[in-house]
């Protein structure tokens, strides 16, 4: 795996107006990209395939691994750890080791759109092309069917997870009127139920997690205007819907009040307080799709006119360009992978520090050259999930609480840090 790798601050080849600044030392370093090829109208020879790129943010160096050969490419995700990435294309599910980029496996999934992981689970939505099971479930280790969940009524979108529960976008076919909400439980992987909701949230897509509300994107393909709701988790009730004089697509995140999605095809924000447009364009770009950095609050984002070229570029929130690459054409699905590097903790001597056993389950032992100092254990995403005061350079954590995945094990005092990755399983 691609670990530890010396990330240079900036990014190569680029002048930049501010420096990139990673808290805990967590960085992007790899980017897994799906890339539709030429858009070719039917019928035709149809001799470009949807293929799969790895883009090392270090290097620069972008490299084509793989060619699944269908037409059409859906969307593409990695696991926490970095070590798998799955790929939707037209009716074709492909799983990878990204340790040396093989294929693990593939199968056929008709209709297949988005993807989430629970626990060891892939879950899997299906919509235009599909006439049943509009929700299935897989072991995310071998892409073996673990559940098919028949109840969902119609064609799905989007997949959202909170906790343990997922929502399910359902828009429906292409004549329907009125959009639906799923709401599974994902302990069960049953249905819980399905919200029914009015013309208004007809061709619901994007679910985004703002606090203590989801908002759902929705716009039809014919109609100029859209609209927003409001699904409050507490008490399971959608708040609101508001009506937009603008066609708004692919909602990317929630963050500080405002909603980060495309407005009338360039990528732009909408308060969550009075749902109002802002008049500044963030990126106006054709772009195909976009993922957060929640690392460095950096906008990573495919941009493609779907015949002659594409590319991958990071912004900053305020729209600020910082890095773009080369990358193919028509770009349309990004997956982030995270690692760690010592950019961040400048002039700050650096410790040693030990960690096992590594993965862990249970408990870690930890050894550190910091005597006296504190401890914190963070998330990929930045949230600190422990921490405290250590008086003594070998301890012992209790990290049986927390949920698999990787997190990181800072260690430090006023002079000297040490920070390893652990794995917990």
């Amino acid at each position: 795996m691609k670990l530890n790798k010396q990330f240079i601050a900036g990014l190569i080849g680029l002048a930049m107006s501010t420096t990139l600044a990673y808290g805990q030392g967590i960085v992007v370093e790899e980017v897994i990209i799906i890339n539709g090829g030429v858009f070719e109208y039917e019928p035709c020879t149809c001799i470009d395939y949807v293929t799969m790129s790895s883009l090392i943010t270090e290097t620069r160096e972008v490299t084509v691994f793989d060619t699944i050969y269908v037409q059409s490419a859906n969307s593409v995700i990695t696991d926490a750890m970095g070590e798998f990435a799955y790929a939707a294309a037209s009716d074709s599910l492909v799983m990878y080791d990204l340790s040396d980029y093989s294929r693990v496996n593939a199968i056929k999934i008709a209709g297949i759109q988005r993807m989430a992981i629970y626990g060891g689970n892939l879950i899997v939505t299906k919509g235009y092309g599909s006439f049943e099971d509009y929700v299935e479930v897989y072991d995310k280790r071998d892409l073996s069917l673990l559940k098919v969940l028949s109840t969902v009524s119609d064609e799905a979108k989007d997949i959202l997870v909170v906790g343990d529960t997922g929502y399910v976008s359902v828009p429906g076919n292409w004549m329907a009127t009125a959009g639906k909400l799923a709401i599974i439980d994902l302990t069960t992987m049953e249905l819980v139920r399905e919200e029914t909701l009015d013309t208004n949230y007809a061709g619901i897509g994007s679910l985004l997690l703002g606090g203590d509300k989801i908002y759902t994107i929705n716009s039809k393909a014919w109609n100029k205007d859209g609209t927003i709701g409001t699904f409050d988790i507490a008490s399971g009730t959608m708040d609101s819907v508001s009506l937009l004089d603008a066609k708004i697509t692919g909602g990317l995140m929630v963050k500080d009040d405002l909603i980060y999605t495309t407005i009338e095809g360039v990528l732009g924000t909408i308060s969550t307080t009075d749902m109002m447009i802002s008049t500044d364009v963030l990126i106006n770009k054709p772009l195909s799709g976009s993922v957060l950095d929640t690392s460095a609050n950096l906008i990573w984002a495919t941009e493609t006119d779907f015949s002659s070229y594409g590319k991958v570029v990071a912004f900053d929130l305020s729209g600020q360009g910082h890095a773009s690459w080369d990358v193919g054409i028509s770009v349309e699905g990004l997956a982030l992978v995270y690692g760690f590097s010592d950019v961040g903790i400048a002039d700050r001597s650096k410790g040693d520090l030990g960690v096992s056993p590594n993965p862990a389950r249970d408990h870690v032992n930890i050894r550190s050259s910091v005597s006296k100092g504190s401890y914190q254990v963070t998330d990929i995403l930045g949230k600190v999930v422990l921490s405290g005061q250590n008086n003594k350079s070998n301890f012992r954590l209790d990290v049986s609480e927390l949920k698999a995945g990787v997190y990181f094990i800072n260690v430090s005092d006023k002079s000297t840090t040490a920070t390893r990755r652990l794995i917990k399983q």
